[in-house]
């Protein structure tokens, strides 16, 4: 059996013979291949850069054990965030019968490119980053998703303002400028109201950037917290500065696509204590990946773990010991025997999680709404709170250094 993810996928396949926990004698051992597919230089190059680094310290690791019953090595391959190179990308792992599993692609376009060799050669894809529905149709058999679509990134926001703040007057900001992700959070966020109150919704038209009306609004039906419904970080960014001018001191919340440099440097001081919904974890913030972060900063320098490292280090650090078990190859006759659990990292570092999640988008990943609830704390979104003092996933050493915007 291959396992992927923490016990989040498991295949059953054909054994390669030998005893599960033997060790084959020194230079001996036959060589298996994840593959890594990313984007290393488009515009996804910083994740995609954080998943390989995660990756090749997984493998690394595994390497170094003594009983391991094969050597694995990680094989990179840059698709440049292009749809056509992930097509070729994905067809040159496909031919290679050395590689048994795949991690990525980085971005949401390539992944929509490339799904469909992968699913024809039976070779299984673990993705981390791509928040896309490709994955979810009921024909999948080999491309397994490893965090929530984008469409249920409102959810932790509902749980968040219930049981943390006992919000009960919600205003929702609905940037027409990015229709879909904001119809989506101002619907279901108007359809849960947190802590069973009331929510108001506010549009932004997309021809405007005066969002100094919903501002007023918000603060004329007396909200408690406002939802930054929008996908984009610079309209954010012209929302927090309007929120900030009227004198709102409420919660402030948005989710995943607008934590980026462009919202945290242009609004400045007006983005301090936004709460926003992810599906990475800070690996500062947990104890049990301690190990792995100083790893991570002796071999890579910098301040911080990248986005998705961990992610990455988990699927590539727990398939190579459910294979040295068993002594896996590749996959020939795949099957899902599904499974929600815990990373071997111990799950995510944040404590508000989505409690909800819809049967048929997750259907082939093998997890009832039941299971999901159960395995609410098992890292599938977290949610961060902004504060100048520590950026996301900055080390605790660097806390009391001044906050730095980073390309």
């Amino acid at each position: 059996m291959v396992a992927i993810g923490g016990g989040l996928a498991v295949w059953n396949t054909v054994r390669d013979g030998g005893t599960p926990g033997s060790a084959p004698p020194p230079g001996t051992r036959p060589r298996h291949v994840i593959g890594l597919h990313g984007d290393l230089s488009g515009r996804h190059g910083r994740d995609g850069t954080a998943q390989r680094r995660g990756a090749r310290i997984a493998v690394d690791e595994f390497n170094a054990r003594t009983d391991r019953g094969f050597d694995l090595d990680l094989k990179v391959r840059d698709d440049r965030g292009d749809a056509g190179r992930a097509r070729e990308v994905a067809a040159a792992f496909a031919s290679d019968p050395a590689v048994y599993a795949v991690i990525g692609p980085t971005g949401d376009t390539e992944s929509e490119a490339s799904a469909a060799v992968y699913e024809k050669a039976l070779l299984p894809l673990v993705a981390l980053s791509p928040g896309t529905g490709v994955f979810t149709t009921a024909s999948n058999r080999v491309l397994f998703q490893l965090r929530p679509g984008d469409n249920i990134l409102w959810a932790p926001l509902v749980r968040y303002l219930t049981d943390v703040g006992s919000v009960r007057r919600t205003a929702v900001v609905d940037d027409r400028a990015t229709p879909a992700g904001s119809w989506m959070t101002a619907k279901n966020v108007a359809a849960d109201p947190p802590s069973r109150g009331t929510v108001g919704t506010h549009a932004v038209e997309a021809d405007s950037e005066d969002f100094e009306p919903v501002a007023a609004a918000v603060l004329a039906r007396r909200a408690e917290a406002v939802v930054y419904g929008g996908t984009s970080p610079r309209r954010a960014v012209l929302c927090a500065r309007a929120l900030r001018r009227a004198g709102f001191e409420g919660i402030c919340l948005a989710t995943q696509p607008v934590l980026e440099p462009a919202f945290l440097c242009e609004a400045g001081g007006a983005a301090e204590g936004w709460v926003i919904s992810a599906t990475y974890a800070d690996p500062a913030g947990l104890p049990r990946a301690a190990g792995f972060v100083a790893s991570y900063l002796e071999r890579f320098g910098g301040r911080a773990v990248g986005r998705y490292a961990l992610e990455a280090y988990t699927p590539c650090s727990s398939s190579p010991r459910a294979s040295a078990r068993t002594g896996a190859g590749r996959p020939s006759g795949v099957r899902w025997s599904g499974g929600c659990g815990r990373s071997p990292t111990g799950g995510s570092p944040r404590r508000w999680n989505s409690g909800r999640r819809p049967r048929s988008s997750y259907r082939n990943r093998g997890c009832s709404c039941t299971a999901w609830r159960r395995a609410a704390r098992a890292s599938w979104v977290s949610t961060h709170r902004w504060s100048k003092s520590r950026a996301p996933g900055e080390s605790p050493a660097a806390r009391s250094r001044p906050a730095v915007c980073r390309p």
